[in-house]
């Protein structure tokens, strides 16, 4: 991470490539893994779930550097993988979405910017790019209608 905060991407990403090949890629590799297992000999707070929860956050790090370097093919390839294991993360949802409307997939983004709403419906970004495109669609009323809405559950969000 102190690669990426000093602006080094690629020694950045090169890092997390060398980490995820090191950090198991599911559930029952984490119970045959060398490192679980010479882990938690050495430390018993070392459990399966901290594994996973390793193995999110380097698959995030390779998502979002492969997109600070431009190279979106590989940043949708890593954030599909990271939706694979939590699917209904809507931050992963709208990264998806903002980068298939780079890529002029406008199909695909809708659909991850709508699944993306389903789970967080207060994300601003989200909600205006919904907006953006019911108004591009002539879709009038139910971009009013949305935006109407959406801006009362996050005014009121903002007071709880």
């Amino acid at each position: 991470l102190s690669q990426k905060r000093a602006g080094n991407h690629t020694e950045a990403l090169k890092t997390f490539k060398k980490c995820h090949t090191i950090v198991p890629d599911s559930v029952e590799d984490v119970f045959l893994s060398s490192l679980f297992l010479s882990l938690s000999a050495f430390n018993n707070t070392i459990t399966a779930p901290l594994l996973l929860i390793l193995l999110r956050q380097v698959l995030y790090q390779l998502a979002d550097l492969s997109e600070l370097l431009d190279d979106l093919s590989e940043a949708v390839k890593w954030y599909q993988i990271l939706q694979m294991r939590v699917p209904t993360d809507p931050g992963v949802l709208a990264h998806l979405a903002a980068i298939h409307s780079k890529d002029d997939n406008e199909p695909e983004a809708l659909h991850c910017y709508e699944q993306s709403y389903r789970y967080f419906p207060v994300n601003i970004d989200v909600v205006s790019a919904l907006g953006a495109h019911n108004v591009s669609s002539d879709l009038y009323e139910k971009a009013i209608q949305s935006f109407r809405y959406d801006f009362l559950s996050f005014s009121l969000s903002a007071f709880k």
